[in-house]
């Protein structure tokens, strides 16, 4: 389901943590400051790296709820200050989509990915580079991490096919490995309408 049209005060309000990605960059978590129909100002969580954002620019913002359902924009980068870490887009589109079964991966696949919310808000916009997955599906994946992620955490992730595709996605298991590291499994949620020819690539690595 795509829309023309939706306000961001209709979904987003402040205080609620959403992903920033402009084009062929990884995604960004960002905190909402204030928000009105048209307008949105938030503060990205960088971890000290720099933010490489322009005025004029243009942005996906993602957020996805309990019920399953991914909301997204593309926006225009109206005003960064960067001295209080504040970034102004201003609304040009508006999506959603529904999470839908779909095939099947038996293959590794590499991706990276960042944490666009944590139960330990020390690991929100934490970037997880250059992973090969366990097990995959179109449902979800099965990866070693070192982040100590909890049942919950939301995740933005990049599988490095042929073209980059792009998923949302909720921690559903993390167990400790007995090494020091986390096995985590995290549930996809659907993608938007134009990158759905693009997920079901990762059958043919099957």
């Amino acid at each position: 389901m795509s829309e023309k049209s939706g306000g961001f005060d209709g979904y987003l309000k402040p205080g609620l943590i959403v992903s920033l990605q402009a084009k062929s960059q990884p995604e960004v978590a960002a905190v909402v400051s204030s928000v009105t129909k048209d307008l949105i100002s938030v503060n990205p969580i960088t971890h000290g790296s720099e933010l490489t954002f322009q005025e004029g620019e243009q942005l996906r913002i993602k957020n996805w709820d309990q019920e399953t359902a991914v909301y997204y924009w593309t926006a225009d980068i109206i005003k960064i200050l960067s001295e209080q870490n504040l970034v102004t887009l201003s609304a040009q589109t508006y999506g959603k989509t529904q999470r839908r079964a779909s095939y099947r991966v038996t293959s590794p696949v590499r991706f990276s990915s960042t944490v666009i919310e944590a139960t330990d808000t020390e690991f929100t916009g934490k970037r997880i580079a250059d992973h090969n997955s366990k097990n995959l599906s179109v449902n979800g994946v099965l990866f070693e991490t070192d982040l100590p992620l909890k049942v919950g955490d939301r995740m933005g992730l990049d599988f490095h096919l042929p073209h980059t595709v792009n998923a949302t996605g909720w921690v559903v298991r993390s167990d400790g490995n007995g090494i020091g590291g986390h096995s985590v499994a995290v549930m996809f949620l659907q993608m938007e309408e134009e990158q759905r020819p693009l997920i079901e690539l990762l059958s043919l690595l099957g």
